[in-house]
């Protein structure tokens, strides 16, 4: 029997999110000048300075991917340690990504701002409704990893196009390469699951 809610082993899943929150921080371009090798939060920001800000988007939407996933994994009994340590986790993760507190003092205007508040309140709403579709709690992380995986690499070219046009050559780095291995490694640890439960 094919269970869509089947809980994958723990031992391997949430070493992998970890991992892949790392892999957001550290370099995803890598330029001689150390001020130009970006992790992807930084290339994002750079990238805001032009007026379209949509490759800001695929970059920084990748942290409200992880903490949906991370979301959907909490367990189902509520109100249990567990549950709370993994709460608390996922509010540390939602309100790392809020903008700077100048947007709230006096830069409510920035659409640079304003595009990380929207990201923080979707993922805020998301989450609240994580529990409505747990029955659904697989299918839903399988196409959280999928879009996961094309924006990051979509973002990532489009943000080094974006610098190319400034004369500004650098190299894929590490971060983007990992963060792809660890939605494609989620991706299969939730296969895998289904597969032992059929």
């Amino acid at each position: 029997m094919n269970r869509l809610n089947t809980q994958p082993s723990l031992v391997f899943l949430f070493p992998t999110l970890v991992i892949a929150v790392i892999a957001y921080l550290i370099p995803w371009v890598v330029h001689p000048t150390t001020a130009l090798t970006l992790g992807a939060y930084d290339l994002a920001e750079w990238v805001s300075l032009r007026p379209d800000l949509s490759t800001s988007l695929l970059l920084r939407i990748q942290p409200a991917i992880l903490t949906l996933i991370f979301a959907l994994n909490l367990p189902k009994d509520r109100f249990i340690a567990k549950w709370w340590i993994g709460f608390l986790v996922v509010v540390i993760l939602i309100l790392a990504q809020l903008p700077p507190l100048d947007f709230f003092r006096s830069a409510t205007g920035d659409p640079n701002y304003q595009q990380q508040f929207i990201i923080v309140i979707a993922t805020t709403l998301a989450f609240i409704l994580t529990g409505l579709v747990n029955q659904f709690r697989v299918v839903i992380i399988l196409v959280l990893c999928l879009a996961g995986l094309i924006s990051t690499f979509y973002g990532v070219l489009a943000a080094i196009n974006h610098l190319e046009q400034f004369s500004i050559s650098v190299e894929l780095g590490f971060g983007v390469r990992i963060l792809a291995l660890c939605y494609m490694g989620i991706m299969l640890i939730y296969l895998m699951g289904k597969q032992t439960t059929r």
